[in-house]
């Protein structure tokens, strides 16, 4: 009977550890993809760890109690539930990630704008309401977790960690494409600019050219240069009509 729990308790022992590695594998994508700690989930395996430690070393013992079997059993079931609860942790953060940075984009760029770049980008955003719903569903019934946080690993994560790179591009281009826009707007807005100035120019003159040219049409020459010969600009009508 003894042999038979040390074997059993092996077996769950050896499969935590195994779940534990993918776990910590996870948080490592999530902290490359959103370049933060997942403190809760980091902090789930440490409490997770030290079950299974204390699991071990109990199993270790020559000879087993009652009291001891029931202590092993107890932390496996704990670690395995820090476990659990790490791996929800990492899930929850990933798609609360990209939900943040697809409403960064539509705010920024547009839905379209993104699509041209990234034409899978609206279905990355159905994407990640399906799980936002598959998690709401788990936390009203929480005998659906370990079904619905399955689910997020092994069909929306993934294909998250995967297109991380693409919605970066996309972010990119849009941006390079934006720049583009504001650069051509400020030149046209300077030769707006330089044309209104020109026009003003050219309006003054007009303002000024008008009642000169009819001044001098109606004027007799000789009285025109009698009065304004002595003129430093005016002067020059009369002096250069004389030579």
């Amino acid at each position: 009977m003894d042999e038979d729990f040390r074997r059993h308790a092996a077996e769950d022992i050896a499969r935590l550890l195994a779940h534990w590695r993918t776990i910590e594998f996870w948080i490592k994508k999530a902290e490359q993809i959103n370049k933060q700690a997942v403190i809760p989930a980091i902090n789930e395996l440490r409490y997770a760890s030290r079950q299974i430690f204390n699991a071990i070393r109990v199993l270790e013992k020559p000879v087993l109690s009652d009291g001891d079997e029931s202590v092993i059993s107890r932390r496996i079931i704990i670690g395995e539930q820090y476990l659990f609860n790490a791996e929800h942790d990492i899930c929850d953060a990933i798609v609360t990630f990209y939900d943040e940075v697809v409403s960064d984009l539509d705010a920024k760029f547009g839905t379209t704008a993104i699509t041209i770049l990234y034409p899978e980008y609206p279905l990355l955003k159905r994407r990640i309401q399906d799980c936002q719903s598959l998690i709401s569903d788990a936390r009203l019934d929480y005998d659906k977790r370990f079904e619905v946080y399955s689910a997020l690993r092994t069909n929306h994560i993934p294909h998250f960690v995967e297109s991380y790179r693409t919605l970066v591009d996309a972010e990119v281009g849009a941006k390079e494409h934006q720049n583009r826009l504001d650069r051509q707007l400020i030149i046209a807005q300077a030769k707006i600019t330089i044309l209104g100035w020109f026009g003003l120019i050219a309006a003054i003159a007009a303002i000024v050219a008008i009642p000169l040219s009819i001044y001098l049409w109606t004027f007799a020459y000789e009285d025109f240069c009698s009065l304004h010969g002595k003129n430093a600009v005016l002067g020059l009508i009369c002096s250069s009509s004389s030579q």
